[in-house]
């Protein structure tokens, strides 16, 4: 999910669906916030990217473990890092100057994510 595929109105809602797929679909929705909260990073709105994931985790009895949650969000960002890259080899890429800036942006995200899973991992393994 992308901040992009919400609108705002009185209700939220979300308006990026993947119906025509059951397997599409079947994502672990955790995986979903934690991409959402990426992207609102990558955006400029790390802020409202913690809030969602606090309003989360206060909403639920059993919220994702931090490591979990930090793992999704490295798959996330080097998955849209390759596709990023990807473009680069298409024949005729539509802007081929933007490709290697975002993969770089999502490469920076990974980086720091990967730091804190470490962290985060080590801690576990201490106890």
């Amino acid at each position: 999910m992308r901040p992009e595929h919400i609108w705002l109105g009185k209700e939220p809602r979300i308006i990026d669906c993947l119906e025509f797929n059951d397997n599409l679909r079947a994502n672990d929705p955790f995986d979903e916030i934690a991409f959402l909260t990426l992207e609102c990073e990558r955006l400029g709105g790390a802020s409202v990217g913690r809030y969602l994931r606090h309003r989360l985790t206060r909403a639920l009895p059993n919220p994702p473990p931090a490591e979990l949650f930090t793992f999704y969000r490295c798959h996330r960002a080097t998955l849209r890092a390759r596709l990023a890259v990807a473009h680069l080899f298409e024949k005729d890429a539509r802007t081929p100057q933007k490709w290697p800036t975002l993969a770089r942006a999502y490469l920076r995200l990974v980086a720091a994510d990967a730091w804190r899973l470490d962290a985060l991992l080590r801690g576990r393994a201490s106890r």
